[in-house]
């Protein structure tokens, strides 16, 4: 396989049938049915993301969080493809920012944009010996820098992961992300986050994590459990209760993508 046709996309859902935005935005970027997965978790979501077959490999495997749905996608890939790539995405992602001129945003809009991050990406990682990447947690060009951080928690709207045997930890009903990739950074000494990108996604709408998300009790227990696991990697965010922070930042470190070319002064 191409280096290109080693990388699958993989959506977990969870009742969003009338709407997958993120599905959408692949079509547009040219992106294979045949690499696309599509993972549901319930007898319902079975029966109503059918209309979907002709566009993505719906994959159903009884479960009951996002940890589970993400988990049946490593599996079915490594089961395949042992080493090939999964970029995990949530499934209400509009589209993907970068920074352009000076501070301001521009929305990436070709397939050799989007192939190029995700090589970005993957190399960064690969020079680093890590297992995967993400991207800046908001769009906000204000915050956002021209830079990469070797080591950071990520959160999972889009996770670019070499597929080995780690997994997403299924007692984490939140944060599974954070949680996966303090468990990478400790495995593998490293998770680079990309600075300069950011997804554009509607985040706690209906459906999804959103009912647990607003549950604090549940939400400020995967946080402690976290600090718990992981004491060197992440602490308490004294600002945010409820939420993580590194333990110790990492340095960014300086890089620019060929195709800021956009807003140009």
């Amino acid at each position: 396989m191409t280096e290109e046709r080693k990388i699958f996309f993989g959506i977990p859902s969870y009742h969003r049938a009338a709407e997958q935005s993120t599905l959408e935005m692949l079509e547009g970027f040219g992106i294979e049915p045949a690499r696309i997965l599509l993972g549901v978790q319930c007898a319902d979501d079975l029966e109503t993301y059918k209309k979907y077959g002709g566009r993505a490999i719906i994959l159903y495997r009884p479960g009951a969080s996002k940890s589970a749905n993400a988990n049946q996608m490593l599996d079915y890939i490594e089961q395949l493809h042992y080493g090939s790539r999964l970029v995990l995405m949530d499934d209400d992602i509009k589209g993907i920012c970068f920074l352009s001129s000076g501070k301001k945003l521009s929305r990436i809009e070709t397939r050799q944009e989007f192939l190029s991050m995700l090589n970005v990406g993957f190399s960064i990682a690969g020079k680093h010996k890590a297992a995967g990447f993400g991207l800046y947690p908001v769009c906000n060009g204000f915050f956002m820098s021209r830079s990469y951080v070797p080591k950071s928690i990520c959160i999972g709207t889009l996770l670019g992961l070499t597929v080995t045997r780690q997994r997403f930890r299924e007692d984490f009903p939140v944060k599974e992300d954070y949680e996966y990739t303090a468990s990478a950074m400790e495995r593998y000494g490293a998770f680079p986050r990309l600075n300069n990108f950011s997804c554009d996604a509607k985040h706690y709408t209906k459906g999804g994590c959103d009912d647990l998300w607003q549950d604090n009790h549940t939400n400020k227990d995967c946080a402690r459990r976290l600090c718990e696991l992981h004491p060197r990697t992440v602490k308490p965010n004294k600002a945010k209760p409820g939420e993580v922070r590194m333990a110790h930042e990492s340095r960014a470190i300086p890089y620019r993508w060929k195709y800021e070319r956009k807003d140009k002064q």
